[in-house]
């Protein structure tokens, strides 16, 4: 009996610790679903401490061939007009939410953030500051800094008109400075956030011990958008787009959710934060940027912003009494935030090299072509493309990342589809091999590209791999427990770095195919290479017969990687492959 009552008890024991271990993993687990936006976004973005310039942002460039204006003033005026209407719709909850097929709704939260948003530098770990109702911009020019705002005194918002005035007397004031009345760590500023976060955090620190520098830090966070005016004039598409993220080291405020530059030629490009959210809320953007610039006629013929509204009208000697005028921010600079700046610049400029930019339009064939004639999805198909491509690179296949979107879920970010599998390298092998027909060939990578449809939307329903491996990381730390599994999983490089970049969210009554649209249509964007020995490859379907691909590779001086063979070696597998298909289809 009293063995009997012993081993009772010690069952009992036994099933009140498995029933507290229990119910701790389902709280956990239950603040993991309720908080894994949260979550993601401290670990993976907000605790990185490495510089957010090269390794995190993102860039985004204007229209193909259009250029509305070669006037920079009147240019970055009409961009800040037109942000400040997309701000506008956000704050008084009038925007339309993106609907897929015009009939699913996706999750907007992200676009809360994408204005007025600014990453703070932290110790351990960033945050994410949020200005209420911004009513002004930040305009950088020739390493000045200048509060902007976009309303009079009696709380009208500025025309394009009136701020391309404004903005042409900030030029004016600041080329009337004394050559030797700033320093040059104060010219240099904001290359700090492109130092490494806990540098930044510790000169940020300093510099708020002065009320200078702590007001104008705060125009800067709490404005809409920072707008660079630069010398620079970018003209190939491959040049706009290395400008446009990492420009000279110290004209991008790299922590504000999106910065504009504003080039000498009229050219425009966005500088993208990247922990507040994700592409195709820019791509949003960008689509109420350039479309309008042409359909509202923002520009006269002789370069300068249209007259929009009566107040243009107002002779400008009169008008600019009713206007705020633009504000100089002034720093204090300690001596040693004067080294850290100097530093940080200097750090940034010596990596820049190293980044490599190969940006092409491809309109041998487009969409039109692979759904109909190849029956391929063209998002499964330009993956089975870039396998290849990095086949004929090295002779192997290596862990493929790709972005699917999973806003369908409230606060919803991404998963991971992994391109890779069994059937992807044996299509591809015998895609680029003699042994099969044309025929068989082109049944295989149909085979190919129809698992990559399956995995793509299972990874947009919530059925991918990675996020899972990410909650149950996240849980073990929680519990106090280490993985080794999770530890090996999560932490394989991904070597190929994918993602596809959509156009045309919004409905639009005009076709991307017809003459008049297409040189208008943007170049969208790209990213840095993840893995110093990898590649970065962003790409978007644009109308029924154009390609657009951005590829980028991180260690120029390594020799391994080079981003302009890679284009050449995507650009030549799209070639042979549309003659085997081509010979498939006469067989």
């Amino acid at each position: 009996l009293c063995i009997n009552v012993c081993v009772y008890v010690r069952v009992c024991m036994c099933a009140c610790v498995c029933v507290r271990a229990c119910v701790r993993f389902v709280l956990y687990c239950v603040a993991l679903y309720v908080h894994g936006a949260l979550y993601r976004l401290q670990y993976v973005y907000l605790m990185g401490r490495s510089s957010i310039a090269l390794n995190s942002n993102y860039y985004a460039v204007d229209q193909c061939k259009f250029l509305p204006t070669a006037n920079r003033e009147a240019r970055a005026a009409g961009m800040v007009w037109l942000t400040a209407n997309f701000y506008d719709q956000i704050e008084r909850e009038e925007m339309k939410p993106i609907r897929i097929n015009n009939l699913i709704p996706l999750c907007m939260e992200q676009y809360h953030r994408v204005l007025a948003n600014t990453r703070i530098p932290g110790k351990e770990m960033d945050q994410l500051r949020q200005a209420e109702k911004s009513k002004h911009v930040v305009i950088f020019y020739n390493g000045v800094f200048h509060r902007l705002d976009l309303y009079d005194r009696q709380r009208r918002r500025l025309s394009p008109l009136e701020l391309q005035y404004q903005i042409e007397a900030i030029v004016q004031a600041v080329n009337d400075i004394p050559a030797d009345e700033n320093s040059k760590a104060e010219s240099h500023i904001a290359a700090l956030t492109g130092a490494e976060r806990g540098t930044w955090y510790e000169a940020r620190q300093s510099m708020m011990q002065n009320p200078d520098n702590m007001t104008s830090l705060s125009e800067i966070e709490s404005s809409m958008i920072l707008v660079s005016l630069s010398e620079e004039t970018p003209s190939t598409y491959s040049e706009r787009c290395r400008t446009a993220f990492h420009g000279t080291g110290d004209n991008i405020w790299y922590d504000k959710s999106v910065s504009l530059a504003a080039y000498k030629n009229g050219r425009v490009s966005l500088n993208v934060e990247h922990s507040w959210g994700d592409a195709p809320v820019v791509g949003h953007l960008m689509e109420c940027l350039f479309p309008p610039e042409y359909e509202l006629a923002l520009y006269k013929p002789d370069g300068s912003c249209a007259a929009r509204c009566e107040t243009d009208r107002i002779p400008w000697h009169k008008r600019r009494e009713q206007l705020r005028r633009p504000q100089r921010l002034s720093w204090n600079l300690t001596p040693d935030v004067e080294k850290t700046v100097m530093e940080s610049y200097t750090s940034l400029r010596n990596l820049m090299p190293e980044c490599m930019f190969e940006m092409f339009v491809f309109d041998d064939f487009g969409k039109k072509y692979i759904t109909r004639t190849g029956k391929f999805s063209p998002d499964s198909f330009i993956q089975m493309v870039l396998q290849a491509a990095y086949f004929r690179e090295s002779g192997k296949f290596t862990l493929t990342y790709e972005a699917a979107m999973t806003r369908l879920f409230r606060n919803g970010r991404t998963e991971t589809i992994r391109t890779v599998s069994d059937l992807s390298c044996r299509a591809v092998r015998e895609m680029e091999g003699k042994a099969l027909s044309a025929k068989e060939k082109h049944q295989l990578l149909q085979q190919a590209c129809r698992q990559h449809q399956h995995v793509s939307r299972d990874a947009m329903a919530g059925q991918g791999v990675d996020r899972h491996l990410f909650a149950l990381y996240v849980v073990c730390k929680g519990l106090g427990q280490d993985s080794e599994f999770l530890k090996k999983a999560l932490g394989y490089p991904w070597t190929l770095s994918t993602s596809q970049q959509p156009i045309q969210q919004i409905p639009k009554p005009w076709s991307l195919d017809d003459p008049v649209v297409k040189p208008q249509i943007p170049l969208a964007g790209g990213f840095m290479a993840v893995a110093d020995d990898g590649y970065g490859v962003s790409y978007q379907v644009v109308g029924q017969s154009r390609l657009h691909f951005h590829v980028s590779s991180a260690k120029k001086s390594a020799g391994k990687t080079d981003a302009i063979r890679f284009a050449g070696h995507i650009q030549q597998v799209l070639s042979d492959w549309k003659a085997i298909i081509d010979e498939a289809g006469q067989n």
